[in-house]
Formats: structure tokens, sequence, C-alpha cells
């Protein structure tokens, strides 16, 4: 069209650039569970990003304590190393208690440890939701009382117009950008890095209310 300066279809494909994969990414490992058997205290999660290899130096979230992997547990295999994708069990080098919740990662290269943060949300209960309410977001196997601390915009979500600036509470079906606080620090990254980091659902009752992902 005569109106249109823009590139062209094939142009702009040809600009997009190939993001690393998650192989190549920093270690992100969220820990499910915890499992006695003998002797050995076995972690046990799914690698969201990065590899696993025995005798890496990792960092435990929250906390920041350190420590080496001492053994990668898979049923009825020995291996030495696991990417992202997999289900794995691991020992440390030393007696840190770590439990489901966890996040281990790579020292230097962790993400971001807060407790306040920006975030995009649709609400799916039919009860409004208000500002300064406290409910529980779930993000990976981190699970954490949460405070709305402001909804700056609330949004009509079947054609994305702002209804209404620094409401007080959103209804059935509203999107929203708001700000939330946990009760604690959590490991977080933005959704386009980190995709597992950077959901989380809002709980209520024991009822998923809401869907987000972090900005």
């Amino acid at each position: 069209m005569g109106w249109y300066q823009g590139p062209t279809v094939l142009e702009a494909l040809n600009s997009f650039q190939e993001r690393p994969s998650l192989e190549e990414k920093p270690l992100i490992l969220p820990v499910q569970d915890v499992y006695k058997i003998g002797e050995k205290r076995i972690n046990v999660g799914r690698i969201e990003a990065g590899a696993i290899n025995q005798g890496q130096k990792i960092k435990i979230l929250p906390g920041g304590r350190t420590t080496e992997i001492k053994s990668i547990e898979k049923f009825q295999e020995s291996p030495t190393k696991a990417s992202a994708g997999e289900n794995i069990g691991f020992t440390s080098q030393d007696a840190l208690f770590i439990e489901r919740g966890s996040v281990i990662c790579e020292p230097g290269k962790e993400p971001v440890s807060a407790n306040n943060f920006e975030a995009r949300i649709f609400w799916m209960a039919k009860e409004p939701v208000s500002e300064g309410e406290t409910i529980i977001l779930k993000c990976a196997t981190q699970e954490v009382a949460t405070k709305i601390v402001e909804i700056k915009k609330r949004i009509d979500s079947s054609n994305l117009k702002v209804i209404e600036e620094n409401a007080k509470k959103l209804e059935n079906l509203d999107a929203g950008e708001v700000i939330l606080q946990t009760k604690k620090q959590i490991a977080i990254t933005k959704f386009a890095d980190i995709q597992e980091l950077g959901r989380f659902v809002l709980m209520k009752n024991e009822n998923i209310c809401a869907g987000g992902i972090i900005v």
C-alpha cells in the first residue's frame, strides 16, 4: 500500500534474531521434592534452563548458600550431567537443608530475588479482587502469601482497552497491570527470559483465581 513505509514481510523475517536455547542459558532448577533413600538425601526437580554437572558449584535460593553437586541421580542410570528439560535428582556435597520451593542456580548467574514486582494478570474468579488483598502466589515450585499493592490498570480482556487506571479492584475476566508484594523473597525472571520463573498463578481458598506473567 502506498501509505506503508515499513519493512516487507521477508525483510521483517530476516530481521529476527535467534534466541539462545534453554540449554545455553544459566542453570535454573526449581526443587520439587526431597527424598531420603538410604543414607542419601535426594533433591528432585526439572531443569528449566542450563545444565547440571557432577562437581559443579551451585547456589541455593532463597538464602544464597553454595555447595557442589555430589551426584546426579536417575533411575537405573548413573549420569554425570543433565540438561534443560530433564527430570533428575541430585545430592549435594554439604549437608545443607534444601526443600521444595528452593531454586538451584549458578553462582554469579542467579535469577532475580525479589519480593516486589510488576505483573500482568487475568482474573478468572467470579468474586472480584481488591487492592490491598492478600492471596497465595505459586511460581514454579515456590508458594508464598502475596499482597496486591497496586492495580495500575484495569483492562477489558476482550479488546485490551483500558477501563480504568489506578483501579481499586478487578472483576471477573478483567486483565490488569499490578504491583505484587510477596511475604518473602522469591526467585523470578521476566516471562520472556525463563517462562517457568516468569509465570505464576494466584490462588484463593485453594482455587486458582488468576494467571499472570512477570514484566
